[in-house]
Order: C-alpha cells, then sequence, then structure tokens
C-alpha cells in the first residue's frame, strides 16, 4: 500500500564592551579571568543511570478524581482512527493535536471515566490512554520589596547576586553579547508582556484560556488552529499574595532575560533575545493541565517551521508533578526532533525524588543553589540532575496590574524576591540563549554539553553527584568556550549521543515502542512510543521508527502488528555518547506474516464518494474463534502470523455501522514478509481522512475486472472458497437479486492453509 508521508516543510563575534552602569561601585569577580584558559572537566560518560518512570496508574473513581484533572483524559491513536469510538463510551472530543503520525485527543467525561479508561485500552488502534495529570508552579513564598527608581536597581547593590555567583556579569562586561538575536520560550503563568523591564524582549504573548481565565478554547472538529493557543498579549496575575502563581511568569521572564544596562530594576542572563510565553496555567492556578503545557510546546513548533527559524530554541519549563506522562513523553521527543531544547526545576519537594518533566530523558533538570554555594534545602535532586542554579531569594520582576492594557498602570513595574527551583531554571535558560548569541548553530546536546562541562564544582564536591549535578553554572568559563570553539572552528566533544535511532521493520504504519533494558533484554524502563514511516523534520523513510536524543544506555525495541495481537522484538542495543551518525536498528518477526486486505472498487468513483464502504475484518478458525479482528479506517489490511497448523480458515467482512447504505470492496489474501505482500496495483488511488492513500479495485461488484464476483456468503457455514492472490469483489445492501446483504451481518470467506502455501 503506499502510504503518504507528512513532510516539513560564519558569525563575526561582537567586541568586547563595558555595561557602563551608572553609579555602579562593584568590584569586577574574576578581574582578568578571560586571560587564563579555564579548566577542562573531564568528559561526562553518561549523564545519570536510567531512572523509572513513576507512572499514574488509576485504581477507582475516587482515586481519579483525588490525583487528576478528573474528567478529563489524554488518548493516542494510530492514524486513520475513528472517532465514533469515542462516542460509543460517551467520551466528548475537546481538543486533538497531530504529531508523528499520531493523533492525541483531549476527551471528556462527567462520570464513568475508569470504564472509559478500560474500554479505550481494549481498542487496538489506541496506542495509549492516560488521566490528565496536574501540573504545579515551583516557586516558594513571595516576599514583595520596594521598587527604587536607580539604574537597574538590584544589579547595582547586589541583591541580584546570582549575577556575580554565576559570573554573568562578567561575562556581560568581558564579552557582551554575540551578533545573533536568539529565540527563547518560557511556558508559565503568562508574562506582564508591558513590563518596563521586558516589553523590550517579549515577542509574542500566547495563552489557551479564554477571558475569564478559566476555560479553554474549544476545538472545531474541522479546524485545528483552534486548538492552539490564541496570540493575545495579555497575563493573568489578578492579584497575589498567598497565590504563588501569580506572577510566576513574569518573574521567572525576568530571569531569563529582563533587559539590561536600562537604568531599570534587574537585568536577566541574555536580553539579546526575543521572548515567547505561553500561558499554560489558568487565572489563579485554575487550570494547571498537562494538555495546554505539552500543547505549547506543538504550537512553539510549528511557529519555528512558519517562520522558518531553523536555530535551537531553549524553553524553560519552572513546573512539574510527580507522576510521569506517556504524552509528555511524546511531545518532548517532538520538540527534540525540532531542535526545541527542555530546561526543567527540578521541583522543590526537598527531597531525593524523581519530578517531572525533570527527571524525562532529553530534558535538563536544574536545581536549586544558595548564595553560599550549597544545594537549597527544598531542592529536589537525584541521578537525573543535570546542573544547579541560584534559586534562593530571587529578586526578579512581577506585574500587578488588574488591566493589562493599562500602559500607564505603576502596579505592572514590581519587582519581588522569590525562592524555587523555579527560578533557578531561568539563569540556565538564559545562559543557553546568551550561548545561542555566539553560534546559533548550537543543538540541544551541545548546549547541555557546554553548560555541564564549564559547571564549577561547589561544596567540596570533585565530580558528578546527585545533589548538585555536573555543578553551579558559570557563564564566563561557558561562552569563553563557545567563543573559542567558534573562532577556531570546533565543535565540543559530545556528551550526548546527537544522532537518532532509527528502528527499521518490514511494514510502515506499525506501533513502535522503546523500552529501557538489561544484557538479556529484560525491559526495565518504557522510554517512548512511535508511528514507523513517519518524521517532521524531513520526508519519513518507508518502514523506519525514529527515536532523538537518548540517554546513553542500552534499549530494545517492540513493534505491535494491528490487529494480530503479535509483538516483533529487535536485539537488545547499545546507545552511546559519541553516536554521530543514525543507529540503524533491524526489527524481525518470527515468522511470515499473513495479509487480509480490503480497498476501495471503482464503484466509489462511480458513486461520486457515496458508496464509501467502511469495513470491519475478522479472522476465525473452524471453532468460530476469533485469531484477529481490525477496524482501523475506511478499508482495513488485518496483518497476522501465518498460521502454526494446516487447516480451514474464515474470514468474516462486515461494514462498520452496520446500516443500509450501499458499499463496495476488494478483498484480497496473501503472505509475504512486508509491503511487498499487498496488493497495490491501483492505476488509481483514493485518500482516507488522513491523507493515507488506498489503490482501487480496478472493477466493481457487477464487473469485477481482474478478480471474481464475491458469493455474498451470509454464515460460516456457507462460506466462500477464496485463494490467495485473488481480488474479490463484495457489496453491501445491493439488490437483493444481485445477492445485496447487510452490512450488519457481514459476508464470509473460507480458505485453506498449509506451511507450503
Amino acid at each position: 500500500m503506499n502510504l503518504t508521508r507528512v513532510k516539513i516543510y560564519s558569525l563575526a563575534l561582537a567586541s568586547v564592551f563595558s555595561l557602563g552602569i551608572i553609579g555602579c561601585n562593584m568590584a569586577r569577580d574574576g578581574e582578568g579571568v578571560n586571560s587564563v584558559a579555564p579548566p577542562v572537566k573531564e568528559l561526562p560518560a553518561v549523564n545519570a543511570p536510567a531512572v523509572s518512570y513513576n507512572f499514574y496508574e488509576p485504581a477507582s473513581e475516587e482515586g481519579l478524581k483525588k490525583d487528576t484533572n478528573y474528567g478529563y483524559l489524554i488518548a493516542k491513536t494510530r492514524p486513520g482512527f475513528k472517532e465514533a469510538h469515542f462516542e460509543r463510551l460517551g467520551l466528548k472530543v475537546v481538543g486533538r493535536l497531530e504529531a508523528n503520525g499520531a493523533s492525541y485527543y483531549r476527551l471528556r467525561k462527567e462520570n464513568g471515566v475508569l470504564d472509559a479508561i478500560k474500554g479505550l485500552n481494549k481498542i487496538s488502534s489506541v496506542m495509549f490512554v492516560e488521566p490528565e495529570l496536574m501540573r504545579n508552579l515551583y516557586a516558594l513564598e513571595p516576599n514583595p520589596i520596594s521598587f527604587g527608581e536607580n539604574a537597574d536597581y538590584y544589579l547595582q547593590n547586589r541583591m541580584q547576586w546570582g549575577a556575580f555567583t554565576t559570573k554573568a556579569y562578567d561575562a556581560w562586561t568581558t564579552y557582551g553579547f554575540g551578533p545573533h538575536k536568539a529565540v527563547v520560550a518560557a511556558i508559565d503563568s503568562g508574562v506582564q508582556y508591558n513590563h518596563e523591564d521586558l516589553k523590550a524582549v517579549v515577542k509574542h504573548a500566547y495563552t489557551w484560556f479564554n477571558a475569564s481565565g478559566t476555560s479553554y478554547f474549544e476545538p472545531m472538529p474541522d479546524d485545528e488552529y483552534t486548538w492552539d493557543p490564541v496570540d493575545a498579549k495579555v497575563d493573568y496575575p489578578s492579584g497575589w499574595g498567598t497565590d504563588i502563581s501569580v506572577g510566576h511568569g513574569t518573574h521567572t521572564a525576568g530571569s531569563i532575560c529582563a533587559a539590561g544596562n536600562n537604568g531599570t530594576g534587574v537585568a536577566g542572563m541574555c536580553w539579546n533575545v526575543d521572548l515567547i510565553s505561553y500561558a499554560g496555567f489558568g487565572r489563579s492556578m485554575s487550570v494547571q493541565s498537562s494538555w495546554t503545557i505539552m500543547g505549547s510546546l506543538h504550537h512553539l513548533v510549528r511557529w519555528k517551521k512558519e517562520n522558518n527559524y531553523n536555530y535551537t530554541i531553549p524553553v524553560n519549563f519552572s513546573l512539574g508533578g510527580l507522576n510521569a506522562s506517556r504524552y509528555d513523553i511524546d511531545f518532548i521527543e517532538y520538540a527534540l526532533q525540532n531542535d526545541v531544547m527542555l530546561i526543567a526545576a527540578s521541583g522543590n519537594d526537598y527531597y531525593r525524588m524523581q519530578a517531572y518533566p525533570a527527571a524525562y530523558a532529553g530534558v535538563m533538570a536544574v536545581g536549586a543553589s544558595t548564595g553560599s554555594d550549597k544545594r537549597a534545602s527544598f531542592s529536589n535532586y537525584g541521578p537525573y540532575l543535570s546542573v544547579v542554579a541560584p534559586g534562593e531569594k530571587i529578586v526578579s520582576t512581577i506585574g500587578l496590574a488588574t488591566s493589562y492594557d493599562a500602559t500607564d498602570s505603576p502596579d505592572k513595574n514590581k519587582y519581588v524576591v522569590w525562592d524555587g527551583t523555579s527560578m533557578a531554571a531561568p539563569h540556565v535558560t538564559g545562559l543557553a540563549a546568551y550561548m545561542l548569541t555566539f553560534n546559533p548553530d548550537l543543538k540541544p546536546h551541545e548546549i547541555k554539553a557546554y553548560i555541564e562541562r564549564y559547571a564549577d564544582y561547589i561544596d567540596g564536591a570533585t565530580g558528578y553527584t546527585e545533589e548538585m549535578g555536573w555543578g553551579r553554572i558559570n557563564a564566563l568559563n561557558t561562552i569563553n568556550a563557545v567563543i573559542d570553539d567558534k573562532n577556531a572552528g570546533r565543535t565540543i566533544a559530545p556528551s550526548y549521543p546527537a544522532a537518532p535511532v532509527k528502528v527499521k521493520t518490514s511494514l510502515s504504519d506499525l506501533n513502535i515502542y522503546l523500552y529501557s533494558c538489561n544484557e538479556a533484554g529484560t525491559i526495565q524502563n518504557y522510554v517512548a512510543s512511535t508511528i514507523s514511516g513517519y518524521r517532521f523534520d524531513e520526508e519519513g523513510e518507508e518502514s523506519v521508527a525514529y527515536f532523538n536524543m537518548l540517554r546513553p544506555g542500552r534499549y530494545i525495541a517492540h513493534a505491535y502488528v494491528e490487529g494480530a495481537r503479535l509483538v516483533a522484538s529487535s536485539a537488545p542495543f547499545e546507545v552511546a555518547v559519541n553516536q554521530k551518525e543514525p543507529l540503524e536498528v533491524e526489527m524481525g518477526f518470527p515468522r511470515e506474516l499473513m495479509f487480509i486486505q480490503t480497498f476501495p472498487t471503482m464503484d466509489i468513483l462511480n458513486s461520486n464518494y457515496a458508496n464509501a464502504c467502511d469495513t470491519v475484518v475478522g479472522l476465525y478458525d473452524s471453532e468460530g474463534n476469533e485469531i484477529g479482528l481490525l477496524d482501523w479506517d475506511y478499508w482495513d489490511t488485518l496483518t497476522l502470523l501465518l498460521p502454526e497448523e494446516p487447516g480451514d480458515y474464515y474470514i468474516r467482512i462486515t461494514e462498520f455501522e452496520g446500516g443500509d447504505a450501499p458499499g463496495e470492496y476488494g478483498l484480497w489474501l496473501n503472505t509475504g514478509k512486508g509491503t511487498g505482500a499487498l496488493w497495490d496495483d491501483g492505476v488509481v488511488y483514493v485518500y482516507d481522512r488522513q491523507n493515507v492513500a488506498y489503490p482501487v479495485a480496478p472493477g466493481t461488484y457487477a464487473t469485477p475486472t481482474g478478480g471474481v464476483k464475491g458469493a455474498q456468503a451470509q454464515s460460516q457455514a456457507s462460506a466462500q472458497p477464496i485463494d490467495f492472490r485473488t481480488i474479490y469483489y463484495g457489496r453491501f445492501n445491493g439488490d437483493a437479486a444481485d445477492g445485496g446483504t447487510n452490512g450488519e451481518t457481514g459476508h464470509w470467506y473460507k480458505f485453506t492453509f498449509t506451511p507450503q502455501q
């Protein structure tokens, strides 16, 4: 079958300058340090041992009400999935995104959610379904301070201490910024876009919410653009106090990129940027949905493509939760495929524990450090931690205006001191953007390697530790290394695999699942899932599945053949640190496959598409036991292992709706190892709802060109004997004198199989 494929559609360094801050009487920490090469840290072999993701497993209706955004589910389906399955389970579609060949649905049900989950898990074309998880922002108690009128007041008085501990101030006064204006993004509570310290850097401020700040924009089934945020320059910090969400996005934005040397407030790590802000949280934390947070990544990738922006975009995630999500994992993978780098706060739970998205592979996890270069007591830590950055008593921007278009409101120009890993992550996000101003060609794995390698070991550490990662970031050493390597035409030695893994199969449109494993191939952890034959950053290769930015380690891939109850497996394989070329992995099947294929006849064109037959294909043994069943799209291909025992087998073709609408189909039975076994000799092709091409049989039921008219047998006992590699024409609800039958009753066919077939 021909399947349509989803397609995607030398710097001069800036001279050194001085900030020239008015009234500044600060000593230059690290004066002249640029004249001495920074110490080279030994290349980290592995970021961290694999961690086992803590997926939420629903056990009861009450548990779902307590632990999740009750009533909402997220489901991933194969292309061509029928939304009627949702309707039958009482589920309403309230959102949909498309990525890498799959559809992601946000579903709503008032009650009985656990039964709906169980029902969806029985449908083979549903790759996963999970409750919608809640996410929290990672800030601690706010301590408001008064605003001063002096130039960069908080920087001048060293209240913005992180700029000095990280040597950002020295980097600014030594190197300035490079000529490239980077783009940086933040997914948070929004931003006070017209704050005096931010209005020069905010490029877009998107939100998922309506004017009340409490509701998603509802999608229209035929308009994917309504599923994305709207371009609205507005934030929702509706007052503040005990609610730590208020102004959270404005505070983190200030640490990333507040304008420096402008006579105002604070200075972000890099202000030679355009900031794209997403309000992924509802007003006053009324909505904390993983749907909007990861959906913002989907929108950002589309923004990159529509604007032909081919450089890496660092994204700040000062948020998280304690349960892993397969939906999260898929969209992190999708973002990395498109050079969108995720930098996430480790969490404020005071313990050695995992929070997500920080603990996902491919994400740069950031903990918080104090002014005395120790781990902040609240900062989560563990084997996934990358680096630490200032996160205690961090002064930054906040907006408290009640009217966000009121440019004359003094309440929009405020500053506040907050604690949290939410405050630490933006320092790293800003540093990533700073690096890109000098070398915009840096990829996410290179940015991560630079920051880790040139961080400072602190608090007595001499190597990687779970509490400090690779150390506290050092902007001066990092920028110095980026400039030196750019001038010398070098690239940093890899710390992480730069090339994807390509899992090759004999079939396209297979569900491929990747797991970490031990030497024997025993599964240790779910890693990701995808569909073979799809890739967005370039045209997908036939029958290939892609996985990107994996941690070094051992993996195994499994393929699930639709309708066949078949699991195929690769051999265990190793992903190495220095993997620069794609690693190709073969996926094998234990025996040859059988294909029971349906496709349209010329009647679909003769009837101007009115007679499209929506088939359901089943295979049964002589006792009537179901061996395989497939209901995918209008026309289906049931793929199974060849039977091990010779004997008679029975095919039943029914119509999905089982109604009285007329419709014809062609039936083809064959064996083989892959797509070559499918009938694909059509001169004419038609396309389904997912733009997948199906060959059209050359004749009709009345004129079965190149094939045989079906006997329309309505019971297993009277099944029509058929041969391999022959087209059989069938028709539902035709004229009774011509063998017309009901689509619910269906047609039966019989074939005899021997191992020599």
